[in-house]
C-alpha cells in the first residue's frame, strides 16, 4: 500500500506485519528505508521464524519481545518467538486513503488487540499505536521501533537529551566486550558519528555494532544526518513511554547487509528475562491500553 503526498511517499506492507517497506523524499530523491541486502527479495514471513532468514530490511514493530526465549512468570510458561510476533503475520487493513492507511492484529498467543495506523503529512510520516490486553493475566512485554535505516559511511547521529552513556551489548563487535560502558561524549569514541571511526584497525572492514543508551531519554527526540544528501531522519516520540534507545549499525560485518537503527523502545535491554531483572519493561495488565505516537520527518 502506498501513501503518498507531493512531498514523501511511503510503502507499507500489510501482509509483513505492517512492515514501512520505503519512506522516499521526493525533492532529493532519497530513501530513508534500508532496502533488502544486494541480491535478496522479499519473501513472505513464516510466522515465528527467524528474523535473520527473512529480508531483514524496513522498518518493523518488535512486539512483544525483541529476543526469542521461554520464561515462566506467575506460574505461566511464556515463549517469546524471535523479534517478536507482529512482523511476521499478516494485518488486517481496518481502513485506508491516500494519506492513510490503519492495520490491526489480534494475537490469540499473547491475547492484545494491537492496531497501528500510518499516516503521511507535508514531509513527515506518522505512526500511531493502540495496544490492548484481552488477557485475564499480566504480560511482560517490550515494544522496540526496529526501523532499519540506510547506511551511509559519514552519516551523523544525534542522541535524545539525558543520552550520557551507552553500554555495548554484543561480544565479538569493535566495542570489545559485551557490558562495557562508554562516555556518550567522552574522547575514546565518537558516538556523533560511526562508532568504527575512532577505533585502530576497522577502516574499510565489514563490522556491526549494537549499543544502549544507559540512561532514560529526557526528550523522545534523535536524528540521522545524510551528509552527502544533506537530509536529516529525525525522529519525535514519548519518552515516558520509550525511554530507552538502542543503535545498530551493521557496516557489512552481518550477512553481508548494511543499514542503521535508532531503536526507541520501553524495554531495557533486548529480552523480556532481562528487561525484568533490570526493573525495566512494561507489565500489559489485563484490559490496560496502551497508546503513542511516532513521528518521522524528512528535512532538508
Amino acid at each position: 500500500m502506498v501513501l503518498e503526498n507531493d512531498k514523501i511517499r511511503a510503502m507499507i506492507l500489510p501482509e509483513y506485519g505492517g512492515k514501512i517497506a520505503s519512506l522516499y523524499l521526493k525533492e532529493k530523491g532519497f530513501e530513508a528505508a534500508a532496502a533488502p541486502g544486494e541480491g535478496k527479495k522479499y519473501v513472505k514471513p513464516v510466522p515465528d521464524g527467524s528474523f535473520t532468514d527473512f529480508d531483514m530490511s524496513g522498518m518493523d514493530d518488535a512486539f512483544p519481545n525483541i529476543d526469542a526465549e521461554t520464561i515462566t512468570y506467575e506460574g505461566r510458561v511464556l515463549c517469546y518467538p524471535d523479534h517478536g510476533e507482529i512482523w511476521s503475520r499478516g494485518m488486517e487493513v481496518i481502513s485506508a486513503d491516500e494519506n492513510s492507511v490503519s492495520l490491526r492484529l489480534l494475537s490469540s498467543r499473547f491475547r492484545y488487540d494491537y492496531k497501528k495506523t500510518v499516516s503521511v503529512y507535508g514531509n513527515k510520516l506518522r505512526l500511531a499505536y493502540d495496544i490492548k490486553s484481552v488477557n485475564d493475566a499480566p504480560l511482560p512485554c517490550m515494544w522496540a521501533f526496529h526501523c532499519l535505516m540506510t547506511y551511509r559511511e559519514d552519516m551523523e547521529f544525534t542522541y535524545p537529551p539525558g543520552t550520557e552513556r551507552f553500554i555495548n551489548v554484543l561480544n565479538g563487535t569493535p566495542l570489545g566486550e559485551e557490558g562495557r560502558i562508554y562516555e556518550a561524549h567522552g574522547k575514546e569514541i565518537d558516538f556523533s558519528r560511526l562508532p568504527v571511526q575512532s577505533i585502530a584497525g576497522y577502516s574499510g572492514k565489514p563490522y556491526y555494532v549494537k549499543y544502549y543508551s544507559t540512561d532514560r531519554a529526557m526528550e523522545g527526540s534523535c536524528s540521522i544526518y545524510y551528509p552527502s544528501e544533506d537530509v536529516r531522519v529525525g525522529f519525535r516520540y514519548d519518552a515516558e513511554i520509550l525511554p530507552w534507545l538502542g543503535v545498530w549499525i551493521n557496516g557489512g560485518g552481518f550477512k553481508g547487509d548494511k543499514n542503521t537503527a535508532m531503536e526507541m523502545t520501553n524495554g531495557y535491554y533486548d529480552s523480556v528475562s532481562r528487561g525484568l531483572e533490570n526493573n525495566r519493561i512494561c507489565i500489559l495488565n489485563p484490559g490496560e491500553r496502551v497508546c503513542f505516537n511516532i513521528e518521522i520527518s524528512l528535512d532538508y
